[in-house]
């Protein structure tokens, strides 16, 4: 069977299934973007930022809808910076694609 991710950023994406599962990135710069698939078996995710709680947001859709923007922040001090997305709810939690923006 062939099987892709047509849409998502280079046509993949990562997942995983296990409650709690946890997606941490650490960058150096004033922004940062998590970009990736809504879809009907994914739930809710919080949002950290170096350690705290920024947002939780909702990755449930009907349909799957692809390189979606779900979180940004901008205004960081040109400083390394850890981003933590943690699933909370739903059967999946999918990541496409995090970028970050450097200082000037």
């Amino acid at each position: 069977m062939d099987f892709s991710f047509r849409g998502d950023y280079r046509d993949d994406v990562h997942a995983s299934t296990a409650a709690g599962a946890a997606i941490n990135f650490t960058f150096r710069g004033t922004a940062v973007d998590w970009v990736t698939a809504l879809a009907q078996d994914q739930g809710e995710a919080d949002v950290y930022l170096d350690g705290k709680v920024v947002t939780r947001v909702n990755l449930h859709s009907d349909v799957r809808v692809t390189t979606r923007q779900v979180f940004s922040k901008t205004g960081l001090t040109d400083a390394q910076h850890t981003l933590r997305i943690v699933k909370i709810s739903g059967d999946q939690l999918r990541n496409d694609m995090i970028r970050y923006t450097l200082a000037k």
